[in-house]
């Protein structure tokens, strides 16, 4: 794998919670934000605002990539929920940020040939659920 790729994909883990946050922001931006009027006409037939909020909820790309890649970590999550330890790894290294390598190894008393195991694992199913394996 290469080094680019292993840096986007760590960064996906490590923004996944304000990259959720952000998700939620900009549907409520559409959900709650109205047109500014200009003045201009728009057409000559009845507007149904619901429905057009509704399109551009589906049709963003913005909102479609970021869902995609929120979804792709939520299910290698999934995947490790009968495996304390490698959710302890990605809270420590990625969600909370506070833990060097170094100092994951420590905290869960695992050598460093295990964290980079775990770490290459990770990031390949990763790689695997966004589409870039």
């Amino acid at each position: 794998m290469r080094l680019a790729l292993e840096r986007f994909l760590e960064d996906e883990l490590s923004n996944y919670r304000k990259n959720m946050f952000e998700l939620n922001l900009l549907r409520e931006e559409i959900i709650e934000g109205s047109p500014t009027p200009d003045g201009m006409p728009r057409g000559n037939t009845t507007s149904n605002p619901t429905e057009s909020k509704a399109a551009r909820l589906m049709t963003s790309n913005v909102i479609l990539c970021l869902e995609r890649r929120l979804q792709g970590v939520a299910r290698v999550l999934d995947r490790y929920q009968n495996n304390p330890e490698m959710l302890r790894l990605i809270e420590l290294r990625y969600f909370k940020g506070t833990h060097t390598a170094i100092g994951v190894m420590n905290e869960l008393h695992i050598s460093s040939k295990t964290f980079y195991r775990w770490r290459k694992e990770l990031l390949e199913n990763l790689a695997t659920e966004l589409g870039y394996n």
